[in-house]
């Protein structure tokens, strides 16, 4: 049986924050280098879909969206989604809005797409 918390959790929500920010950090360098590279370039299918991860993270702040870039933010798009995946793995399900899980499973498999295109 699945609660539903009745307010976002304060850690929760500066976790989604966080998490939100570094995704649409990622979704930037993801465009740029898709943007660089031929048209037909698989970079867009990925930027693509880190752009609807971010639009995902986003849905579930419960406040009006802004984002949170922790100070070890790259330029790596890998390395800022599997911090972000890192990041939400620190809040128990339980304390994230309704719909965080089927985040976590977006993010992750945007992590092994990002793992797969890096070769």
């Amino acid at each position: 049986m699945m609660t539903q918390p009745t307010t976002v959790n304060p850690d929760a929500a500066r976790v989604l924050r966080s998490v939100a920010g570094l995704l649409r950090e990622a979704t930037h360098l993801l465009h740029e280098r898709a943007d660089a590279e031929r048209a037909t370039s698989p970079t867009r299918l990925v930027a693509l879909g880190a752009l609807l991860t971010f639009a995902q993270a986003s849905a579930l702040l419960t406040t009006p969206p802004f984002y949170d870039v922790p100070d070890r933010a790259g330029s790596d798009p890998l390395l800022l989604t599997e911090d972000a995946e890192q990041l939400l793995r620190t809040v128990p399900i339980e304390r994230l809005p309704v719909g965080a899980s089927s985040l976590v499973i977006t993010l992750c498999d945007l992590v092994r797409e990002l793992r797969a295109a890096r070769g």
